[in-house]
């Protein structure tokens, strides 16, 4: 009896798990070209307060919210095919939730696409990937300058 309580307790909790498709620069690239809204390709830095950040009481996880907007701040470059462009801006971090999962943006540095509506700018996030890339390597540099510049942009998982 103690194995079958023992075997269920270490069981793998398969219903408690997010899964999500792979997700990465290129994904992010290619779902903001095919978007009706319009999108800047940044890198640079990402600052707003952590503590705004949606947290989920476990004790009540169907009250999660959906989407939490949190004031940020970018200063950074506009990345263009050609040329970089000094960006500094007002963004509305939107961060969203998928149940009991939320988005965990650290401020720093980023990659990432911001959605531009006249004079409003917004990045987004989700707890399997969105619009935004904290602490970039250099090979999701290197990712993004080639999609910029009209190179190869291979969505990741899309072989």
């Amino acid at each position: 009896m103690r194995w079958l309580v023992l075997s269920l307790a270490l069981a793998p909790q398969c219903s408690w798990a997010l899964s999500c498709l792979p997700w990465g620069v290129t994904n992010a690239y290619v779902a903001a070209e095919k978007s009706e809204n319009s999108f800047v390709p940044v890198q640079g830095t990402l600052t707003f307060y952590s503590r705004d950040l949606p947290v989920v009481d476990m004790t009540r996880q169907d009250k999660a919210p959906p989407l939490t907007k949190i004031e940020a701040r970018f200063d950074g470059h506009a990345l263009g095919r050609r040329s970089d462009t000094a960006l500094s801006v007002e963004v509305v971090l939107e961060v969203a939730c998928f149940g009991l999962w939320c988005s965990r943006p650290k401020p720093g540095e980023i990659l990432g696409f911001l959605r531009q509506d006249g004079d409003i700018y917004a990045l987004a996030t989700d707890p399997c990937g969105g619009f935004l890339f904290g602490s970039p390597d250099g090979a999701d540099v290197q990712q993004m300058r080639e999609c910029v510049g009209g190179g190869a942009c291979q969505p990741v998982g899309w072989e």
